[in-house]
């Protein structure tokens, strides 16, 4: 399994995520723990962004809800970034 790490903006919104819509961050936790454990045999698993964020994966939670992350393959890191709605999360810029 990869490591997994929130960067700071993602952990605030899953700290009102927590708040707000339990089963949501519930369905989010569930989808980075699954994600992290097929990267272990698929680095490549999930689809890249179209540029200018073709460093970043994309994978969705809900029917309209995408979560945003990097991998570290030497590192065997997963970086989470964002989670919002799938018209939202494309015009976004990160780090």
């Amino acid at each position: 399994m990869y490591n997994i790490a929130f960067h700071p903006a993602f952990q605030s919104i899953l700290n009102k995520l927590k708040v707000k819509d339990p089963k949501s961050y519930n369905n989010v936790i569930a989808k980075i723990k699954q994600v992290a454990i097929t990267l272990e045999l698929n680095p490549d698993y999930c689809k890249n962004l179209r540029a200018p964020l073709q460093k970043y994966k994309r994978v969705h939670v809900n029917r309209s809800h995408v979560l945003v992350f990097q991998v570290d393959k030497k590192n065997r890191l997963m970086i989470v970034y964002d989670y919002d709605h799938h018209k939202r999360v494309y015009r976004k810029t990160y780090p």
